[in-house]
């Protein structure tokens, strides 16, 4: 669908908002048969159901007219809630699924059933803990979970105003030993060394494990930067390098670098470079890349998902759907985009990425592991394309709402959706707060509450 008007038209506003809707036009034939004039289709039939799961059929006109009559016939077991007649494109039907109808409207009859979704589950999965790793959306993830467990009333571990949990240290049982009574927690989302044992002894039963990765050298080069590294190594070699040339002389010269000597001079607080992304996991201590095999396989098996950074929205369907949530539980606003230039081209990059390979190969199989177990969960979810297309629709028209400058605390949004419990996604003032709050302002409101006793 398309028009020659300007953007400034009537005609070009009509046909971007039923694109922004995502709405499908089901019908090709023509409508309208006068017998003198060329056939035409004005009768034009739209939706939010996938294209195959509408069924329409052209009959005699009812009486005298010269339009068809058009059946619209929505299979039980199919979701949708938004279905649009456009009659001569004058008249507008609107149908909201809700009990079954038998309805003619300008010679349109539509035959409707409320429909199920199959999608949906009774009971959202409440015990979930977050692997944070670092560079990797992992605030964005963080934040996810701790709307999570703020909505739902559920206990999660929070350090004073920082996102760190014993970490980078793995004593992590003797942080919570004295406080906490085993099994206690439903909610993890801080960064905390990943060790299952310890985990599995702090976490209600049972719970499912959701991991972040993102491609090897996209998280080496924010983590590169984030921590300073660049400026450390172009200080310390300032005869040999900039900052913007720190990053090709550390993965070109890194054996020299790394020398305890060196090394000292160069690193952070957190001091490990290597395998960035399984030092979170717990794998520092790996030594060989069939040790790193093994150990990541059985990280595959423990995951219920892993977040692939580079397939986000895909990651948080298949999420959604593993887990029973909402599409309210897992919509976002994209920040905390990284600011560094080390001059890009491709060759380069190919470059950067053969050396980083070498310096870090654990990480390469841990991230193909997961875009591979992210791939085969994506197969298994049912209408996986229409999720994925009704998920971005509802993130969209819910950051738009939340981005209004005359929201009040009483202020809220309900938009009717696909594949969700209730054919519903609602929010409200606080969520677009929390949507939009930087982590460190969240969790210190979320300490002042249980401070005064408030849950």
């Amino acid at each position: 669908m398309s028009t020659l008007k300007d953007e400034n038209s009537a005609e070009f506003t009509f046909i971007e908002a039923i694109k922004d809707a995502l709405l499908t036009q089901h019908n090709e034939e023509p409508t309208r048969l006068t017998g003198r004039d060329k056939a035409s289709l004005l009768d034009i039939v739209m939706s939010d159901i996938v294209l195959n799961d509408l069924d329409i059929t052209l009959e005699a006109p009812i009486g005298k007219s010269d339009h068809v009559l058009v059946k619209i016939d929505v299979p039980r077991g199919k979701q949708s809630f938004l279905v649009l007649v456009f009659v001569t494109l004058v008249s507008v039907l609107i149908w909201n699924c809700s009990d079954s109808y038998n309805v003619t409207y300008n010679n349109v009859q539509l035959t409707l059933n409320r429909m199920q979704s199959s999608t949906t589950c009774a009971n959202k999965k409440t015990n979930v803990a977050l692997v944070k790793v670092h560079k990797c959306v992992s605030d964005l993830m963080a934040k996810m979970l701790m709307r999570f467990a703020e909505k739902n009333h559920l206990e999660m571990p929070l350090n004073n105003t920082v996102t760190y949990i014993s970490y980078p240290s793995d004593a992590f049982r003797s942080v919570f030993n004295s406080s906490v009574e085993p099994n206690t927690y439903q909610v993890m989302a801080m960064h905390t060394l990943y060790n299952y044992s310890y985990w599995n002894s702090l976490m209600k039963h049972p719970f499912h494990l959701v991991g972040l990765v993102r491609e090897p050298l996209a998280q080496f080069k924010s983590y590169f930067s984030y921590f300073g590294y660049n400026q450390r190594v172009s200080s310390v070699y300032s005869n040999f390098t900039t900052q913007k040339g720190s990053l090709d002389f550390f993965l070109e010269n890194y054996s020299d670098i790394m020398m305890p000597n060196n090394w000292q001079k160069v690193r952070s607080h957190i001091n490990n470079l290597r395998n960035t992304m399984m030092f979170d996991y717990g794998g520092s201590s790996l030594t060989s890349e069939s040790a790193a095999e093994k150990y990541i396989g059985e990280l595959m098996n423990n995951f219920t998902v892993m977040i692939v950074a580079e397939k986000f929205d895909e990651s948080l369907v298949v999420m959604k759907n593993k887990l029973c949530w909402d599409w309210s539980d897992i919509v976002y606003v994209k920040a905390n985009v990284g600011n560094y230039n080390y001059g890009e081209n491709t060759t380069l990059e190919n470059k950067r990425r053969v050396l980083h390979q070498q310096f870090s190969p654990f990480d390469y199989i841990l991230y193909n592991k997961s875009v591979t177990k992210l791939q085969n969960d994506i197969e298994k979810v049912e209408n996986f394309d229409q999720q994925l297309q009704e998920f971005r629709r509802v993130n969209k028209h819910v950051v738009s709402w939340c981005e209004q400058k005359n929201l009040t605390n009483t202020s809220s949004f309900s938009m009717q959706t696909l594949f969700t419990n209730g054919g519903e996604t609602f929010y409200d003032y606080m969520g677009c707060k929390r949507l939009k709050q930087y982590i460190i302002y969240y969790i210190d409101e979320m300490n002042e509450s249980r401070r005064r006793g408030i849950h």
